[in-house]
């Protein structure tokens, strides 16, 4: 069974400062990944947020939606973790523990199993 790599990609999109951003924008930095959580928000300061799950054969092939769905980050919304490798707007808050703000970036989830 070939083996795949779940991300979770906490994104944002920022009223009049950034246009939303698409899964396309990440690809440069989802080499050997396949599948893809991710979540994006209306602002920083947002607690809804939609999640989109994406998935390829492989690099070689364009991103499928297969499913959507509304979901809830932190309680204060999102900050940029000061650790991811992506570019954030200046204004984005950063992500300092007990600030009740999910942590905005790429992380891996490695092997998930479930029933």
């Amino acid at each position: 069974m070939k083996k795949y790599f779940l991300l979770l990609i906490l994104g944002y999109i920022i009223k009049n400062n950034l246009p939303a951003q698409s899964i396309n924008s990440f690809t440069n930095n989802l080499i050997n990944t396949n599948q893809v959580l991710f979540v994006k928000t209306s602002t920083y300061n947002s607690i809804n947020a939609t999640m989109f799950l994406y998935e390829r054969k492989n690099q070689n092939k364009s991103w499928k939606l297969i499913d959507s769905f509304a979901v809830v980050v932190g309680k204060n919304g999102l900050a940029k973790d000061v650790n991811a490798n992506i570019t954030f707007a200046d204004s984005a808050p950063i992500k300092h523990e007990g600030d009740g703000k999910s942590p905005a970036g790429i992380f891996p989830l490695g092997s998930v199993f479930s029933y």
